[in-house]
């Protein structure tokens, strides 16, 4: 929420409504989860929690989203607990953060392996995995991700082959592509290091799983787990498979 809550246009939005949308929600999110995180901190570090609890009653002494506001309490020390509450619970919303949170951890790994600096602004491609059927569910979130991972510019694609020269990750039912950082001939061994790890992988799963006494002794849930690594495992080996022919 940092761009959010420091533009002067959502400030301003903020003090004319400061239950609206922009940087008034931003700041009543942030506001309600430092109040839940400093309730289960309290017995860990008492002393520090309490003097920010002050604080934060100062800055935000109305906490709460979408219908659900805690009980406040002078003191932190006797403040409830926070308890669940269903209606601020979102599930797809939950799962699109993970894949952006993926998303920029893979961008850094990828500067990291072609020694690019932290800083310097980088143009990349995001499409489906596979054949590119449909366009990526994170392209709503598209000045996250690039804030998140530095990027300069950001273009989701459908499908087609990666472009040429861009150092490539997959991050679930993602592939991400950043332009002009590679070197062919070392992103090749590196594909091909990455081909014949998953390959292994394959084989091991198949095997565990026409072995009959792997599916007549282990508990069903352990079973699905490997048929879904498996599953997980092979998608990802065709992605890398045909990044690699686009090197060779």
């Amino acid at each position: 929420i940092k761009p959010r809550v420091a533009s002067p246009e959502q400030a301003a939005a903020d003090r004319a409504d400061a239950a609206g949308a922009g940087a008034g929600a931003a700041r009543q999110t942030l506001a309600a989860v430092l109040d839940g995180v400093l309730r289960l901190l309290h017995p860990f570090v008492p002393f520090i929690s309490e003097t920010l609890w002050a604080r934060l009653r100062e800055l935000a002494p109305r906490r709460g989203i979408a219908g659900w506001r805690p009980a406040d309490s002078e003191l932190l020390a006797v403040a409830d607990w926070p308890r669940p509450d269903g209606r601020i619970e979102d599930a797809a919303l939950e799962a699109d953060v993970d894949r952006l949170r993926g998303v920029a951890r893979a961008v850094r790994d990828l500067r990291a392996r072609h020694g690019v600096e932290a800083r310097k602004p980088l143009d990349a491609v995001i499409r489906p995995t596979g054949d590119g059927g449909g366009r990526s569910r994170l392209d709503a979130y598209e000045g996250l991700i690039r804030r998140a991972a530095g990027l300069g510019s950001l273009t989701f694609a459908a499908g087609g082959a990666p472009p040429a020269g861009s150092a490539s990750a997959v991050v679930g039912d993602q592939e991400i592509h950043l332009l002009d950082v590679v070197d062919v001939e070392v992103e090749r061994k590196r594909l091909a290091r990455q081909r014949d790890r998953l390959q292994r992988q394959v084989d091991g799963s198949e095997r565990k799983l026409a072995n009959a006494g792997f599916l007549n002794n282990a508990a069903a849930e352990v079973v699905e787990r490997e048929r879904q690594r498996l599953a997980d495992a092979r998608v990802e080996l065709q992605t890398v498979q045909q990044n690699l022919s686009h090197l060779t």
